[in-house]
């Protein structure tokens, strides 16, 4: 078996410092970078739900990836998009069914207490 001097040893340690170093810092850096594409999938994923669900619509894709890259904390507005109902409908108001006088049949029986003529 072959010996080695205490000096080889310390060189041969100093060398598995330097590469053991190296890698933490490779390690770290590609952590962030899967950290950021990671975030930057979840971003575009909520930015997708909100587009199928017309949720403020009156802004572009883009627009609203922009905005969610500026939001602190994803997972509120996550669970906001989550819970929110689509907005693609309107139901419609009273206005669309009123009567020569104005004033809707089920608005009128709530004033009046009679039954609307058919």
């Amino acid at each position: 078996m072959n010996k080695i001097s205490s000096q080889e040893v310390v060189n041969l340690l100093k060398t598995a410092e330097a590469a053991m170093l190296t890698q933490k810092e490779l390690i770290d850096e590609l952590q962030t970078k899967v950290a950021s594409y990671e975030k930057s999938d979840r971003i575009v994923k909520i930015a997708k739900e909100m587009e199928e669900k017309g949720l403020h619509a009156e802004y572009t894709f883009e627009e609203k990836v922009a905005h969610l890259r500026q939001v602190p904390d994803l997972k509120v507005t996550e669970e906001a998009v989550k819970m929110a109902s689509p907005q693609h409908g309107v139901f419609g108001s009273l206005s669309d069914h009123a009567d020569s006088g104005g004033m809707h049949p089920f608005e009128a029986f709530i004033n009046s207490g009679e039954a609307p003529n058919e």
